[in-house]
C-alpha cells in the first residue's frame, strides 16, 4: 500500500514537485529549516513531496503526515473545494 502513494504519480506530478522545490515560499524556507536533517525528533521530513496525483509541502513517511503551508490562494471559494477534496483523497 505504502509504495501506492508513491508510484502512482504521474511524471507531470513528480516534474511539478521538483518544480516547486526551487521556488518555494518563505515560509516554507523558514519551516525547513527545523525539518530537514532529522531535527524534529528524529524523524525525516521531505519537501514538495509527491502522493499519488498530489504535492504535499512537506512529508514525513514515518508517520504519515503531511504538512501544507497554505498562501492567499487558498483562500478562494473554488480553492477551498479543491482543497477539501485533496485532503480527503489524502486522508
Amino acid at each position: 500500500m505504502f509504495d501506492k502513494l508513491f508510484f502512482e504519480s504521474s511524471k507531470n506530478i513528480v516534474e511539478n514537485a521538483k518544480a516547486l522545490r526551487q521556488r518555494e515560499t518563505e515560509a516554507e524556507k523558514l519551516l525547513w529549516k527545523f525539518l530537514r536533517n532529522k531535527i524534529v525528533n528524529g524523524f525525516k521530513f521531505r519537501r514538495q513531496h509527491y502522493i499519488k496525483n498530489y504535492v504535499v509541502d512537506f512529508f514525513c513517511s514515518e508517520k504519515m503526515l503531511s504538512i501544507e503551508l497554505d498562501g492567499e490562494i487558498h483562500l478562494s471559494k473554488e480553492q477551498r473545494k479543491r482543497d477539501k477534496f485533496r485532503t480527503e483523497v489524502l486522508n
